[in-house]
């Protein structure tokens, strides 16, 4: 995993044998995907949205996170894999939580992804 601070966001890339697996966004102003909603999941600290397209043999993958709480940034989790790829986007996604980051070197998370089994199933059907 690398993290990048290009400017007043953040993006996360994550990669297995050096190939990119999946990114996310951590900022203010998500690129929101033109499909339809496929998933959409609550919890107490926000909102989750996601968006699946597939073509050309590839799916396309999109989760936007809104936190519930102003002072937390949105986040966008996005990845085109194919079928032999699914159960590494899977893992990854089971962990997704909001967070908040209470000072500079802070940041407080659940400990438990309120909705990580769900997005792991709905990522690789296989796991149910």
């Amino acid at each position: 995993m690398t993290y990048e601070v290009p400017a007043d966001y953040g993006i996360y890339s994550f990669r297995s044998a050096g190939e990119l697996i999946l990114s996310a966004y951590l900022g203010d102003a998500p690129r929101l995907p033109e499909a339809k909603v496929a998933l959409e999941l609550t919890s107490k600290e926000a909102d989750a949205q996601v968006f699946l397209d597939k073509r050309d043999g590839k799916t396309r993958l999109d989760i936007v996170i809104v936190p519930r709480d102003d002072k937390r940034m949105r986040l966008h989790v996005f990845a085109t894999y194919s079928d032999a790829q699914r159960k590494e986007v899977a893992q990854i996604v089971a962990g997704l939580r909001a967070c908040l980051k209470s000072s500079r070197g802070t940041m407080i998370c659940p400990a438990e992804s309120p909705w990580g089994q769900k997005l792991q199933e709905f990522v690789d059907p296989t796991r149910r």
